[in-house]
């Protein structure tokens, strides 16, 4: 978990009782609308997006769903849990992409997956 704080931290349970659903449903709203976003965002700044970063398994599913992707075909692996590769598919295919299991990762993986990311996209160039 990346927090500052504590309370920076959702609880799932007492949110998905305020909507009046169980965990498992406000996880899957959470994650549908994350990937909605990206997908959006994606589509309004395509010239500049030069790759994805996602994190968590269900996340990383629903970017790939909303970006009429059928996959990603993993072309090296960062580190435990971390993969680089590039989508497969839809308007999006060949797209670099970095993905790290949601518990996964030590403190610095982002920082190291970002690096690594960047020496991908100069060699690229």
């Amino acid at each position: 978990m990346t927090a500052r704080a504590e309370e920076d931290v959702l609880d799932l349970r007492e949110t998905a009782a305020r909507f009046g659903c169980d965990v498992e449903t406000l996880s899957e709203r959470i994650g549908a609308a994350i990937a909605e976003l990206a997908a959006a965002y994606l589509e309004a700044h395509s010239r500049e997006i030069q790759a994805l970063y996602t994190s968590g398994g269900d996340i990383t599913l629903g970017v790939c769903e909303a970006l009429e992707s059928a996959g990603i075909c993993v072309l090296d692996e960062i580190e435990p849990f971390t993969m680089y590769g590039e989508l497969i598919g839809g308007p999006y295919s060949g797209l670099p992409i970095v993905t790290k299991g949601g518990l996964a990762g030590r403190v610095d993986t982002l920082r190291s997956a970002m690096s690594y990311l960047q020496i991908k996209l100069a060699e690229k160039e």
